[in-house]
């Protein structure tokens, strides 16, 4: 019984994964932009799009998560 996994188990692993991609992708972003080869005015606009669309991927894999959950029930 104590290796029953919780129902939020997969949804939250699942929310790290995008949390940690978009910080990859930030920081990817970044060191382009310390190397010069995006200039100031491309970063934000790619930042802003980066973390929107990490927002974004969060929401629906929580929604799916929540669909799942409330299917288990009844």
């Amino acid at each position: 019984m104590a290796s029953d996994p919780t129902p939020n188990t997969g949804l939250s692993g699942t929310l790290k994964l995008v949390a940690m991609f978009a910080v990859l992708a930030l920081a990817t972003l970044a060191g382009l932009l310390v190397l010069e080869v995006i200039p100031r005015a491309a970063f934000t606009e790619l930042l802003a799009k980066v973390v929107l669309l990490a927002l974004i991927v969060a929401l629906a894999v929580f929604a799916i998560g929540m669909l799942m959950r409330s299917g288990r029930g009844g």
